[in-house]
């Protein structure tokens, strides 16, 4: 207050003023005391009453005072009226004792335009009942002050309103609303406008109370109070930007009444604790709505304390709560909190707790936000907790932990695109919980970053359906000993994503149920789904329905394994689909029940525990090679189990029930369990069933073979009375290999019977009833693998032993023999008179006119004489390949040795070049004696000519020499070793060859015209090593034999001089001769023996030398080219002649020599002084069927 002097009261003293100002105080109508007369600037009466019992005014203006020590009474009586205005800079309105504005009649205070009033005590607006009261603060500037407690509506009816800037203060308690008769409402509107209680404020404290906060206007108090006591009404509302009502203390709305709290515009809300709805009874109502809209609650909220609470936060509303949050507190309370709209959020800091020990609802719906450290939906045992978060961008963040029915019923709905978010859940927490989490609708999720876990020490379920989505880390169902827990992930689109493993069945009870297009995934598809774990679990995975239910669509579930425990664990399939895929592995203990639809395991399971097939269709593999089981498998007659893989599978369980069971795939099933208890149908529709290996296996029912498929085995077929039917285009290829295979009942057959053959027996099948050929193929695969053993005069050989006492009806329409070379007779009256049996003999297709090449007709020539029962004869005599004849007959026909001979001529040409080259060099030196030294080493690789096979030869050697001058001839002597080694790969065939060389040689000159000649001879030791390997034979064979090789050479050339080069057109013939002699292999019956072979040839070779010579740096360097052209007359094709033991000879021919072929050479010498030299060339041999390489190094001394 702006004053310019200061005012003090002195109980029972006069007021000090100051004596020169020009205000005003002016009364008229019933006032007591009497007024004195104006002018008058300070009045100060005992006790003021404005409106005794008619009506009175009293108007203080231009900075005059009324200021008296008592009390003032405004509207004193019933009927009266009172006003006094307050109006100007300094004017003042003040009582020592309290103020009634209507105290039983009507009053009204205005206070405008900076003017002030001050009440010592209480103030009253609205007294006694039947008065209205009215107080008026306007204007920046203008206060009211009462210096202990406020009542707006004490008994009566009262107003006060704060507008325009101006301000009250209160120093004790204020009441709107007072008693069961009062009627309050207060006013605070306009920024700048505030209203300050030092104390509580109570709206609807036992009456009727309203406080408006409008448009920037302000109220702070410590307590709030909204509906106070019981039978109180209270409403407040904070409208517009810069509207505020700040608590420093607790907020009570429906304390033991009904309280209504609106917060809307941009206004704000501050307290510590909040009770809304406090005590039994009490109603209390929260709406904090519209952007900018605030509400600070610094403590504890409850919502629903004991009584009824409701708290909505919408349209862009925030509330935000620092410590614990509690939505129904204790028994019989209620709470409901509703967040609602885009923008509008709910923060706890702390925890959250949605039914206390009450009843607590908890909804986030059209793009709510809310958030919490911690989130616990029923929490004490016999309350009930429900939280929805639905719409999109709806959402809550329930921090560390949320807990659903942790002792109460608690209960999550996110749906419509809702979605919340937590670390570790647990749905059913304490012994007493019951939790239920349902997720439904596109874009509904709920993301954990820990553990959930459904059904701990309480009861728990989950639910997504319909595109809702949840995820988490690990998960658990029914964790706790006799707990129970439920997840049902259900429509297309919803999904239940565990990035770690999942429980069913920790140690209490747990269900899983995955249908109608739901997907549950497992470490991200890898991980491991535990099923009853400890012995005290039981746990069930339902796919589509539960087991006793009508069918529905199935569902994925993502995962590698499915493990079964210690526990009873069960998988139980009851869905529509027709063409389901489960591929996760089933390990364990547990069992696999089948109920409906068509389920197809992909995965190689090894469960140990039962296998119930009572209806629809289990299918192992899908065409691919996995899919199977190991347990027992129960067929009922409504049931169908399928066998679809492309490979070889064996299953050594045992098939019982009335049931179908279907060989679906192309490849192979085995059976060798005992299942002649199956009293079913099977059908083998492709690839191949055997029953038995070994003798042991057993399939019992009625056996059908359709067209494609077969049928195999060496077990037991069929039962007593039933009909095993190979159909048109079917296989009965009994033994699995060669074996015996029993038919229980009757056998028909209509399509085709293999049989098997070795050398100790051939398939038979044995038939306890009738037996019906007619029309069908006997199919002969006779392909022994040990075929020396085998003598087709073994036979008869018995393929079915009817044991009943009737003929065989009907024969085979065909017989096909896949021999080559020998032909079947079949008797359907053998054995002891209605058995059937088979023999063998030759026909008059010759070894020979299956081969191709002329080493294979050789071959097949010499085989084909040797006798009945001969190893080798058996063995071609028992194929059924033409390609493996002709494989067999490349092996069998000792190509090397020929081959052998051709190389060795073929290398005679290293000896005579070395003296060759000593020749030319040695004129143009002056000594008189030579010594020579040369090593070579070379490898080439000659192709196959369609008959003999391709080869690769290495080999090297060291030759020396001596020569000497005798008169115009230079001749010497020379000696010499090699080694040779030749390879035939497609042969599977080496050779090696050590040779000593002796020879004389001689040149003479006539001018640039030059001579030389050279006799040469080498004797070699061979070492040949083949190893053989056709089908029924195979072996090593060795063989050592000696050799020689004798040549004579001359060479015609003449040199040209041009300064340093010289060129030497040449010729060159040579004629050599190869001898083998006779050898004789060892290594078994494939030996052979060859007879001496001889092979001729002449050489002739035409080509340019280009030589040079110089010295640098006091070295010579002589320098030599050569190309040349070599053609061969006389034997280029070796051959060598052999036979077989008791066997004919034949001739084979070897890799051919090339008769024309592309010579070069590149040569270099270095000088060692006058009398020796260095050097080293490089020779290569180019034909249309090879090359050969070769580098020489020379050593030459004289003396």
């Amino acid at each position: 207050m702006k004053f310019s002097t200061i005012l003090t009261f002195l109980s029972g003293t006069t007021f000090v003023y100051p004596a020169a100002l020009a205000q005003s105080i002016i009364a008229s109508g019933n006032i007591l005391p009497g007024i004195p007369a104006p002018p008058l600037a300070l009045w100060q009466p005992a006790n003021l009453r404005v409106g005794v019992n008619a009506a009175g005014t009293l108007s203080i203006t231009d900075g005059g005072m009324v200021a008296g020590p008592g009390q003032a009474l405004l509207g004193a009586a019933v009927g009266s009226s009172g006003t006094v205005m307050v109006s100007g800079n300094d004017s003042l309105f003040s009582t020592v004792l309290q103020m009634h504005v209507g105290s039983s009649g009507t009053g009204t205070l205005k206070i405008e335009d900076r003017g002030t009033a001050n009440i010592g005590t209480f103030l009253y607006i609205g007294r006694f009942i039947g008065s209205d009261g009215l107080v008026t603060v306007s204007g920046a500037g203008s206060r009211l002050t009462n210096g202990n407690m406020m009542q707006v509506g004490s008994e009566g009816t009262g107003a006060l309103i704060i507008e325009d800037g101006a301000t009250v203060n209160s120093t004790n308690v204020t009441r709107i609303g007072w008693s069961s008769t009062g009627i309050g409402t207060a006013i605070v509107q306009g920024s700048g406008s505030s209203w300050t209680t030092n104390n509580s404020m109570s709206v609807g404290f036992g009456g009727s109370g309203r406080l408006l906060i409008v448009d920037g206007g302000a109220v702070s108090n410590v307590e709030g109070f909204v509906g106070r006591e019981t039978g109180s009404t209270g409403e407040v509302m904070v409208s517009g930007a810069g509207s505020s009502w700040s608590n420093s203390a607790a907020l009570e709305i429906g304390s033991f009444g009904m309280g209504e709290l609106m917060v809307e515009d941009g206004g704000a809300l501050s307290n510590t604790d909040g009770r809304i709805g406090r005590e039994a009874g009490a109603i209390g109502t929260v709406t904090i709505k519209d952007a900018g809209s605030t509400w600070s609650n610094m403590g504890t909220l409850y919502i629903g304390d004991l009584g009824k609470g409701t708290l909505t936060v919408a349209d862009g509303g925030k509330a935000n709560i620092v410590a614990s949050f509690v939505i129904g507190r204790q028994a019989g309370a209620e709470g409901l909190v509703t967040l609602s709209g885009a923008g509008s959020s709910l923060i706890n800091t702390s925890s959250t707790q949605v039914g206390g020990a009450g009843k607590g609802t908890l909804i986030v719906e059209n793009g709510g936000v809310g958030q919490s450290n911690n989130l616990s939906v029923g929490v004490s045992s016999g309350s009930t907790g429900s939280v929805a978060v639905r719409g999109a961008d709806s959402r809550w963040i329930a921090g560390s932990i949320l807990t659903i029915g942790a002792s109460g019923h608690g209960t999550l709905t996110i749906e419509d695109g809702g979605s919340v978010t937590s670390t570790l859940t647990t749905i059913g927490s304490n012994t007493s919980g019951l939790g239920e989490a349902i997720v439904s609708g596109a874009d509904s999720t709920w993301t954990n970053s820990g553990a959930l876990i459904v059904g701990a020490l309480g009861n728990g379920t989950l639910t997504v359906s319909d595109g809702g989505m949840v995820s988490n880390a690990t998960a658990g169902i029914g964790v706790g000993t006799g707990r129970q827990g439920a997840a049902l992930v259900s429509g297309a689109g919803a999904r239940w994503i565990n990035s770690g493993d999942l429980t069913v069945g920790t140690n209490g009870s747990a269900t899983l149920t995955v249908a109608d297009g739901g997907h549950v995934s497992v470490g991200g598809g890898n991980g491991i789904v535990h099923v009853a774990e400890a012995a005290t679990a039981n746990g069930v995975v339902n796919i589509g329905a539960a087991a006793g239910s009508a069918p529905v669509g199935a569902g994925t579930l993502g995962t590698a394994e499915v493990r079964f425990g210690d526990g009873t664990g069960r998988l139980n399939f009851n869905h529509t689909d027709s063409a389901y895929l489960f591929s996760p592995v089933i390990t364990g203990n547990g069992a696999l029940n089948h109920y409906s639809g068509t389920t197809i395991l992909t995965g190689d399971n090894t469960y140990s525990g039962s296998t119930m097939i009572a209806g629809g269709v289990l299918q192992l593999g899908n065409g691919g090679t996995s899919g199977s089981v190991t347990s027992d498998i129960q067929i009922d007659s409504t049931g169908t189990l399928r066998i679809d893989r492309s490979n070889d599978w064996t299953y050594a369980g045992i098939l019982s029930g009335t049931g179908v069971f279907d060989q679906l795939g192309t490849g192979t099933t085995m059976l060798t369990g005992n299942s002649a208890a199956f009293n079913g149908t099977t059908t083998v529709t492709n690839g191949r069933l055997i029953v038995g290996m070994g003798g042991a296996g057993t399939l019992g029912g009625m056996v059908n073979v359709l067209d494609g498929a077969t049928l195999g085995g060496s077990g037991t077929v069929g039962s007593a009375g039933a009909d095993v039917t190979i159909l048109g285009g079917g296989v009965h290829a009994p033994g699995n290999s060669v074996g015996v295979q029993t038919i229980a009942g009757n056998y028909v057959n209509y399509g085709t019977l293999r049989i098997d053959g070795t050398p100790a027996g051939m398939d038979m099948l044995i038939v306890q009833g009738g037996v019906d050929i007619t029309g069908a193929t006997l199919d002969l695969q006779l392909s022994p693998p040990v075929t020396s053993g085998w003598n087709i005069i073994n036979g008869p050989f018995t393929i079915i032993d009817k044991q009943s006492a009737s003929a065989v009806a009907g024969s085979f329409g065909a017989v096909n023999n896949n021999l080559l070379f020998l032909d079947p007779y079949v008797n359907y009256a053998g054995g002891d008179g209605n058995d059937i049996t088979l023999d063998f003999v030759r026909n008059d297709v010759a070894f020979a006119s299956v081969a191709l090449t002329p080493n294979q007709i050789a071959t097949g020539r010499g085989i084909d004489m040797l006798p009945y029962g001969h190893p080798i004869w058996n063995t071609i005599a028992l194929m059924s390949d033409e390609v493996a004849v002709r494989r067999s007959f490349d092996f069998l026909s000792g190509e090397i040795h020929a081959t052998a001979s051709g190389v060795l001529l073929e290398e005679s040409r290293f000896p005579r070049r070395a003296v060759n080259d000593r020749l030319r060099s040695a004129f143009g030196t002056n000594t008189d004696t030579a010594f020579w030294a040369h090593g070579y080493g070379a490898w080439a690789g000659w192709q196959s000519d369609g008959n003999a096979a391709s080869l690769k030869r290495d080999t090297g050697g060291l030759l020396l020499g001596l020569d000497g001058q005798l008169g115009n001839w230079r001749t010497g002597v020379m000696t010499g070793r090699s080694w040779t080694g030749v390879t035939v790969a497609d042969r599977a065939s080496t050779a090696e060859a050590g040779t000593w060389y002796a020879g004389l040689y001689g040149g003479t000159q006539w001018g640039d015209l030059g001579l030389r000649l050279g006799l040469l001879h080498g004797e070699h030791d061979i070492d040949t090593r083949r190893t053989v390997a056709v089908p029924g034979l195979s072996g090593t064979l060795r063989s050592t034999h000696g050799a020689s090789t004798t040549q004579a050479f001359g060479e015609l050339a003449h040199t040209l001089h041009f300064g340093i080069v010289r060129y030497e057109p040449f010729a060159n013939l040579a004629h050599i001769h190869t001898r083998s002699n006779r050898f004789t292999e060892t290594g078994g019956s494939m030996a052979l023996a060859g007879r001496r072979s001889t092979m001729s040839a002449t050489v002739m070779t035409l080509g340019q030398r280009i030589e040079a010579a110089h010295v640098f740096r006091g070295t010579g360097i002589r320098t030599v080219g050569m190309i040349g052209w070599q053609h061969v007359w006389g034997d280029v094709i070796p051959r060598s002649t052999h036979r077989f033991s008791m066997g004919d000879p034949f001739t084979i021919a070897g890799t051919p020599l090339a008769r024309n072929n592309l010579l070069i050479e590149g040569r270099f010498e270095l000088s060692l002084g006058r009398r020796a030299a260095i050097g080293a060339s490089y020779t290569g041999r180019f034909a249309h069927n090879g090359h050969d390489h070769a580098a020489t190094a020379v050593l030459r001394i004289g003396f």
